[in-house]
């Protein structure tokens, strides 16, 4: 799935036939992914702060998760509804929809107020916005699958369901049993007019992959705990997001070429994250970055740093550790949103891999590129790669977690 901008997002709701205003207090937004890989949690749900007609709402946190049901409601709903799976509408806002509950005894948000939704019988593996429509209470409810969670499997037969059990604590905290208002919206690509889906609309100067690479969970764990030892629960939630994002990004194929792209990325995250594959802060105290990293410092002139302060300010975050004024404005320009007033959020998981992902492609960092490296022709140069990066640091290190990931890829998509 591609980025967002809050601006985009918030005129897309204003636009719906059903929208009245925005709420005062939280608002769901659920972005609902074009893809629509089967049993996958690859939609996005963004929550806002909202203040009825007195100011715009604020953008407070995001999430992966589906709205979609999984495995079970899609091929097995006879077994509790003989019409259909349950698949929520679409393109639609309902207010106060939801309200602090329990779904099957753990704390969640359940469905209050009635949300439109069709039953999908063809039990093709797509959640589809097919035949009559309902309205009412099915307790489509908001909450959390489990710790060890890697497909939507039974989590979700209709549910608004998060992917991360830290991101859903994170978001039940700062929702402080309020009530919820919840709006999906069906996946459009950049520009689209409002009020359409603009699922044809693709730029013709963009060469899009015919294939995308799927992954299958439980050969990629296997084969990670098998390279390089025994997994976290906090490992596996941040490697799966990594995964749906890799399966819903139009800029990688299923080819060779790419595989060993992705497999080079991922070493990198690996490594400048501190194996943790969450987007972190560069060590260091604003002394350090300011004397490192300052305007009158060569370090900080190849960063495109003009103030004093922008040391600190514009200190490493992310998956590979964003720094300088100048790449903090390369990225603002990529996802729409403001990096500059607030470089904090570079470390927000969506903007951190759509940055990573395009400075690598595009040689933001240091000029290198990817495709310098990993050619069509077969050849790869795991080494000169880190040049990408950082010059030749760790380089031999970073090569070999690369040469694992690209085994480990080719095992869970054969």
């Amino acid at each position: 799935m591609r980025t967002f901008t809050d601006e985009e997002v918030l005129a897309r709701v204003s636009s719906l036939p059903t929208f009245k205003g925005f709420p005062k207090g939280p608002m769901d937004v659920w972005i609902r992914s074009s893809a629509d890989v089967f049993d996958s949690f690859d939609d996005k749900a963004f929550t806002y702060e909202c203040y009825g007609d007195t100011k715009p709402p604020k953008f407070v946190m995001s999430r992966a998760g589906t709205t979609n049901a999984g495995s079970y409601g899609l091929k097995r709903f006879d077994e509790y509804n003989h019409v259909g799976c349950a698949i929520l509408k679409s393109d639609v806002i309902v207010y106060d929809s939801h309200k602090f509950g329990a779904h099957k005894g753990k704390p969640a948000y359940r469905q209050v107020a009635g949300f439109p939704y069709f039953r999908d019988g063809n039990r093709n593996e797509r959640c589809e916005e097919v035949g009559d429509e309902f309205d009412d209470v099915i307790l489509a409810n908001v909450h959390r699958a489990g710790a060890n969670s890697t497909a939507i499997g039974k989590w979700s037969v209709a549910c608004l369901v998060t992917a991360n059990l830290t991101k859903f604590l994170d978001w039940l905290t700062w929702m402080n049993k309020r009530p919820l208002t919840v709006c999906i919206l069906k996946e459009w690509p950049a520009g689209a007019a409002l009020g359409t889906t603009g699922a044809t609309t693709v730029p013709k100067a963009v060469a899009r992959p015919e294939k995308r690479l799927v992954f299958n969970r439980k050969k990629f764990f296997d084969a990670y705990r098998e390279r390089f030892g025994p997994l976290t629960q906090a490992l596996v939630e941040a490697l799966e997001y990594l995964l749906g994002q890799i399966e819903s990004d139009t800029r990688f194929g299923t080819s060779d070429t790419d595989r060993r792209m992705l497999a080079y990325c991922l070493a990198t995250f690996k490594w400048e994250t501190a194996h943790t594959f969450e987007p972190i802060d560069e060590r260091g105290g604003d002394a350090y970055f300011n004397n490192r990293y300052g305007p009158d410092k060569k370090a900080g002139k190849n960063v495109g740093n003009t103030k004093a302060g922008d040391g600190a300010l514009f200190h490493g975050r992310g998956y590979v550790q964003l720094t300088g004024r100048a790449n903090y404005m390369k990225a603002k320009k990529l996802t729409g949103v403001d990096l500059i007033a607030d470089p904090d959020r570079a470390k927000d998981r969506d903007l951190a891999y759509q940055i990573a992902i395009q400075g690598m492609i595009d040689g933001w960092f240091t000029s290198r590129k990817l495709s310098q490296y990993f050619k069509p022709d077969g050849s790869s140069h795991y080494e000169e790669a880190r040049a990408i990066i950082n010059g030749t640091d760790q380089a031999t290190r970073i090569a070999d977690i690369g040469r694992r990931f690209s085994e480990i890829l080719l095992e869970a998509t054969t």
